[in-house]
């Protein structure tokens, strides 16, 4: 939850890709637009599309090494959202388009 006092924590931000995921997945449509903030972008993609933004580190910063890939204002990726049976399972084909 939202607090005007206090800052927001790296797991809890990967927390809520978890829900927002697995939440996705229930939705009828089969082509939707998610529009959301990079550090949010930049921490689904590093627990669910390792790789994407470069060299992979954890939700903690750990690992990796070499230079991380950032989520800019009005970047672009395209995904495919994989579930079996209503269930969220990955992320695939994640890349950026502009």
């Amino acid at each position: 939850d939202w607090s005007l006092t206090e800052r927001e924590s790296i797991p809890h931000v990967v927390e809520r890709t978890h829900r927002f995921l697995h939440w996705l997945v229930q939705r009828p449509e089969t082509n939707i637009v998610v529009v959301t903030h990079g550090v949010w972008m930049e921490c689904c993609f590093y627990v669910h599309a390792p790789g994407t933004l470069g060299n992979h580190q954890d939700q903690h910063g750990r690992g990796g090494g070499g230079k991380m890939d950032r989520v800019y204002n009005a970047d672009l990726f395209v995904a495919e959202c994989i579930s079996r049976n209503g269930v969220y399972e990955r992320l695939e084909q994640v890349r950026r388009i502009c």
